[in-house]
């Protein structure tokens, strides 16, 4: 009998982990090898169950990065060590408080669901409601948009209030960092992802940078203007799926690199594709192509400071 082979939405939905992590997971660390398709990629059973795992090891405490290529018992027996960490109904949980803001958001209740955003915001950390709220709300809200159960201005009241609270906690954090340790965020023209920018600013902070975030869409005149003018010691642009497939944006990429100060490291984040993701990493800029990846790469890299 034929296996069972899943497309990434439906493997979104088995392992609770966003498709920009599966990607993530897959192109930068290796941690599954799916079947290739015409069309796109197609998951096994075990790849499932091995994300699943995965999944649990990482919320559990551990970077991906460090466990990626551990085999399938060896991950078992890490989580025999921290069943704790993974109480059963934490997803159940996690989906109904998705489920419970996506419904107030249907019925324009603005406060409330403004005010649940910020309780989830203060019941953990920053990482978590990122990786367990705010990722996962965004993307159920762009698929209900996409099918028509969401409208654009349920869609848009949600985004600001998103926007408002990632603003706030940018701030937040950026006031414990460090001198010199400034990072600017945007996207570049077209087919772009805010939420990418913003997203990855907030996690920035939570390793002690300060996140100059300036918005989507900059023409890359811009961007090194802002660059240069804040003596800023890095800058992350994120691309949406549409845009990281596109062939000259390693070229453009390339260009705001060499334009930069010499000290200021360009970081290109989102969904890249491998032959692009090599052609990046090749001219000197950090290809991330997704949160975690993000986030482990600045806690591994040394600090960047001008």
């Amino acid at each position: 009998m034929n296996q069972s082979l899943y497309p990434m939405r439906a493997v979104c939905k088995l392992t609770n982990l966003t498709a920009d992590t599966v990607r993530a997971w897959e192109r930068r660390y290796g941690a599954i090898t799916p079947g290739r398709v015409k069309g796109g990629r197609l998951y096994s059973q075990h790849d499932i169950t091995r994300l699943k795992l995965l999944k649990r090891v990482v919320d559990a405490g551990h970077r991906i990065g460090s466990v990626a290529n551990l085999t399938n018992p060896q991950l078992q027996d890490i989580l025999k060590e921290f069943r704790q960490f993974r109480d059963p109904g934490s997803v159940r949980t996690v989906n109904a408080k998705v489920d419970q803001i996506v419904k107030a958001c249907k019925d324009y209740q603005y406060l409330e669901v403004d005010l649940e955003l910020e309780k989830q915001a203060s019941l953990t950390s920053t990482r978590r409601f990122l990786s367990e709220i705010v990722v996962p709300l965004c993307e159920r809200v762009e698929e209900e948009w996409s099918m028509g159960t969401v409208t654009m201005g349920q869609k848009h009241m949600l985004f600001v209030l998103i926007r408002n609270l990632l603003g706030t906690l940018i701030r937040l954090r950026g006031n414990r960092a460090e001198p010199g340790s400034v990072m600017l965020f945007s996207t570049p023209m077209q087919g772009t992802y805010e939420f990418g920018a913003l997203i990855t600013a907030a996690i920035a902070g939570e390793e002690g940078y300060y996140g100059l975030y300036l918005g989507p869409n900059l023409p890359d005149s811009e961007i090194l203007m802002a660059a240069k003018r804040t003596g800023v010691a890095g800058v992350c642009l994120w691309l949406s799926e549409g845009s990281g497939r596109e062939p000259r944006m390693a070229e453009q990429m390339k260009a705001i690199r060499d334009q930069l100060p010499k000290n200021c490291k360009l970081i290109v984040g989102g969904p890249v594709e491998k032959q692009i993701a090599e052609s990046m990493e090749a001219y000197g800029i950090a290809v991330t192509p997704g949160y975690e990846a993000f986030d482990d790469y600045l806690s591994q890299k040394a600090r960047l400071s001008k």
